[in-house]
């Protein structure tokens, strides 16, 4: 029985399912994909604010300026064609890594055999008491919601990637492919696909420390990965979003520091420049564009953190807050540059810090 539902789902979603494709992504939506989504297009230079999972106004005009790009249809939607050619460009991955293909979204209104074999799979675990017709309603909605909320899931009533890869793994009856643990989250290796306590314990610890802004859910999916990696390279860590031995104690020592007594009101702390510099041609160039100060929050100023890390005048959180740190490094920067020290990353700065990154100047002295 099991292997005929397998075998039902895969030739849905190999055959017949694109024609639900078109759905897509849109305002109000919220999904781990969606955060996949905005970290492609901040690669691409075409989204600058957080990394939040959700489908908002800001995410849909780096979606048409994408879609205007590539040349594709510019549309409100993110959708199949659009993420193929964002995957296809960028560094980001497709989510779809269980055998279900990435974008499928079923939702009130969606008709078809889909739909049919979501609401006999809902019937068969005892969640939709309705008649199998094909049409996404109210009784689908709610057996849908019902499922996500008994699966530690959205509870949205939207059956997207998360939740059909929840339902294949009932039908499968197999386990997780990262075994829950009731203990430390430094267990194991954790990464994406990974689920339970151990992940729940990851998530709240990275909350602690300002790096995770979702839902504590226990499953380790785009937004979990994009904290991580937040963190680690904050850290002097390798950025690949897998929280393993290292990443998981460096956690746990953050954690364990004491808070830092900020400097005096009207004074100017040049931090300690960091014992290991990163490769300047691999940080990324400041768009002189855009004007950075206090209470900016967007990738411009993660872009700016990280650029004062590798050049020695930034020792704090690279979290894309334009904070008084922040501030501080960058009035550091301008003194030491003759420039005037306003604490406003404005274009004399920012080209100054493209100059220094493409000289591999650090502090005023070149690197040999």
């Amino acid at each position: 029985m099991k292997r005929a539902w397998i075998a039902l789902l895969c030739l849905i979603f190999l055959f017949i399912v694109p024609a639900a494709l078109a759905a897509g992504y849109r305002i109000g939506d919220q999904s781990d994909e969606i955060a996949t989504i905005q970290r492609a297009l901040t690669e691409l230079d075409l989204y600058y604010a957080d990394i939040t999972g959700r489908f908002g106004t800001k995410t849909k005009r780096a979606v048409k300026l994408f879609q205007k790009k590539y040349g594709l249809p510019q549309t409100d939607v993110a959708d199949q064609t659009t993420l193929n050619r964002l995957y296809a460009v960028t560094d980001a991955a497709s989510p779809s890594s269980s055998g279900v293909i990435s974008g499928i979204v079923l939702r009130k209104g969606s008709e078809g055999p889909a739909v049919i074999a979501l609401q006999q799979q809902l019937k068969a675990m005892g969640y939709f008491t309705g008649s199998v017709t094909g049409t996404y309603g109210s009784l689908t909605y709610e057996a849908v919601r019902r499922f996500q909320r008994a699966n530690n899931l959205s509870g949205d009533g939207i059956a997207g990637r998360r939740t059909l890869e929840a339902l294949a793994g009932h039908i499968q009856s197999t386990a997780p492919s990262y075994p829950a643990s009731t203990g430390s989250a430094n267990a194991s290796t954790l990464r994406r696909g990974s689920q339970g306590d151990a992940v729940s314990e990851l998530q709240r610890n990275l909350a602690a420390l300002e790096y995770y802004t979702g839902s504590i859910t226990g499953s380790y999916g785009d937004l979990t990965y994009e904290a991580v990696r937040l963190f680690q390279r904050a850290n002097g860590l390798s950025g690949d979003g897998i929280a393993g031995p290292r990443t998981l104690a460096a956690i746990a020592g953050a954690l364990g520091k004491e808070t830092v007594t900020p400097p005096a009101s009207g004074t100017v702390t040049v931090p300690t420049p960091a014992p290991q510099l990163p490769n300047l041609a691999s940080i990324d160039r400041l768009n002189i564009e855009w004007t950075l100060r206090r209470s900016s929050r967007n990738g411009h100023v993660t872009r700016l953190q990280r650029a004062l890390t590798a050049l020695g005048y930034f020792s704090g959180k690279v979290d894309g807050a334009f904070g008084a740190q922040t501030e501080q490094a960058v009035i550091a920067y301008q003194t030491a540059k003759g420039l005037k020290p306003d604490g406003i990353a404005g274009r004399a700065t920012l080209r100054a810090i493209n100059a220094d990154l493409a000289s591999g100047t650090v502090r005023g002295e070149p690197i040999d």
